[in-house]
């Protein structure tokens, strides 16, 4: 198992006190897994707090690595929430 870090691209954009206009990126939280995908599908599954997934465009998630000369970290493919169906309440 590894550990990554899962980051979502949030729907709207930040606004700086400035008036300055950013892409709104968010760190959601750590899981342990065998790859991003599966990281990912488990966060969604049970996030750490509640999150209305309506207002996250994608999630994605980067392999934290403790190496000496390591300079990569994840795979950086986006994973848009749409593909994730949670179970029904029924």
């Amino acid at each position: 198992m590894k550990l990554y870090i899962i980051l979502a691209e949030m729907k709207g954009d930040f606004i700086s006190y400035n008036g300055n206009q950013y892409d709104n990126f968010q760190m959601l939280g750590y899981k342990f897994a065998k790859d991003h995908t599966d990281a990912c599908v488990d966060f969604f599954s049970d996030p750490a707090f509640p999150i209305d997934w309506n207002d996250v465009e994608y999630i994605w998630a980067e392999e934290l690595l403790i190496e000496e000369g390591s300079g990569k970290f994840g795979e950086n493919r986006k994973i848009y929430t749409d593909v994730f169906r949670l179970p029904s309440n029924e």
